[in-house]
């Protein structure tokens, strides 16, 4: 689980230090996706083969199942006392830190995008119909309703009982549980991915040609990082003193909250997740093909 760095790692450049890789894991077959609980430091992560994989803060297997199959997007609470899968476009599963499925259920709808609220009591679910479902981790419904588009990503804020929404388009919102829209808007650029302070105060969106756009706790433009390539994946700290992105051409980029790079390199393969820690001090990053590493940042 400590194998002696890569070329890309060794080869990155930046004003700030650069990471040590504390460890890697390859998956049986390619990633799908990949999900972290920030309080505990592991890692979960899903192969094509249906392989879920649950990995500790060192790198090191505490987990695996071989049932879940045609999975298409996972979800984990910050606690790692739940997590969400969907299984064959159309069905949602709860699964507790086992990896054991606690239950099912079919949306005869295709779903576009799946979060968990940090404690693992919600699960957010949007669907292409343009709907949005909340339900409890006993499976009870407790909000539905309709958005614009239909959302393609979906974050539970940690402070406070609020959802964030992004669709194509542009398209980015705040929901309270229950439905009730506390903003909505778009600028017409595309999004890859967002992330968010705990409270809500910042959320940076990957905006693909756009840049990585800033936005306020009222959905008002606070402007944009740009960086050299096209980002689609961004990770953030709890308070937003530390920013990871990674763009279409693969360049993965470490800034500070005010976008100055800390650190730059090219990856081997494209990124399907990143995640960063409450304080800053390490970052998960998935590839495609199926290997995660998990890299440490000095203190500065």
């Amino acid at each position: 689980m400590n194998p002696s760095a890569p070329d890309w790692l060794s080869e990155g450049l930046g004003d700030g230090p650069p990471p040590r890789l504390r460890w890697s894991f390859t998956t049986d077959g390619p990633l799908v996706d990949l999900a972290v609980a920030r309080e505990t430091g592991d890692v979960l992560a899903g192969d094509e083969t249906g392989g879920l994989y649950r990995l500790d803060r060192r790198g090191r297997v505490q987990g695996v199942s071989r049932g879940f199959r045609s999975l298409d997007g996972l979800a984990w609470s910050d606690t790692g006392r739940h997590g969400a899968a969907i299984l064959g476009r159309e069905t949602v599963c709860l699964y507790d830190n086992r990896l054991e499925i606690q239950w099912r259920i079919d949306l005869r709808d295709t779903v576009t995008a799946l979060a968990i609220d940090p404690r693992g009591n919600y699960v957010g679910i949007g669907l292409e119909g343009r709907r949005v479902a909340v339900y409890t981790a006993a499976k009870q419904r407790v909000a539905r309703f309709a958005t614009l588009r239909p959302l393609t990503k979906l974050v539970f804020l940690v402070s406070v009982p609020e959802l964030l929404g992004a669709a194509e388009a542009g398209l980015l919102g705040r929901f309270r549980l229950n439905g009730d829209e506390v903003w909505a808007g778009t600028d017409w650029s595309n999004i890859g991915d967002l992330c968010a302070t705990t409270d809500g105060s910042t959320v940076f969106v990957a905006a693909f040609t756009h840049g990585i756009r800033i936005v306020s706790a009222a959905g008002q433009s606070s402007g944009a990082y740009l960086v050299e390539g096209t980002p689609a994946r961004v990770a953030t700290t709890a308070s937003g003193q530390r920013l990871i992105a990674a763009t279409v051409e693969r360049r993965l980029y470490w800034m500070d909250a005010e976008g100055s790079l800390l650190w730059t390199t090219t990856l081997p393969d494209d990124v399907v997740r990143l995640a960063c820690d409450p304080l800053g001090r390490w970052t998960i990053c998935g590839l495609a093909g199926g290997r995660i590493v998990r890299l440490d940042w000095p203190d500065e």
